[in-house]
């Protein structure tokens, strides 16, 4: 099942509220996306290791969003506290087209990204960052 991500006015998540997991910060790392121009959906799904998929012209995204209370300074941290949830992610097969990240959060270190390779994590330097159509 895929919901669209409306506004806090619409009612029709309201019935959806106990079975969605963090839709704080969900929605927060989806108001991120729709400012970098991608096209947010919130995923309700058990079997799925992904919580958001983004589209876009080129490049769609299927977004793991993880939320901490305690510090999360470095990959190496996240991977540990997270590893799971982050393996998930990375054995799940997708089409070629699908960008897999993870958007953690944690205070006091604000917002991370990260593409899930075969061979782990790296930092999405790039993710903000959207070609820009040439002068002609």
């Amino acid at each position: 099942m895929v919901i669209v991500h409306e506004t806090e006015s619409g009612d029709s998540l309201s019935a959806l509220d106990c079975s969605m997991k963090n839709r704080g910060i969900v929605h927060r790392a989806m108001d991120l996306l729709h400012a970098w121009k991608y096209m947010p959906a919130r995923i309700v799904s058990a079997w799925l290791p992904v919580d958001i998929v983004a589209l876009h012209q080129d490049t769609d995204i299927l977004a793991q969003v993880i939320s901490s209370k305690h510090p999360i300074t470095d990959v190496n941290m996240l991977y540990r506290n997270y590893a799971k949830k982050i393996d998930d992610l990375r054995l799940m097969d997708r089409a070629r087209r699908y960008r897999k990240i993870v958007m953690s959060w944690s205070m006091p270190c604000g917002w991370k990204h990260y593409d899930v390779l075969p061979g782990g994590l790296i930092p999405a330097w790039d993710l903000h960052k959207l070609p820009v159509a040439q002068p002609c």
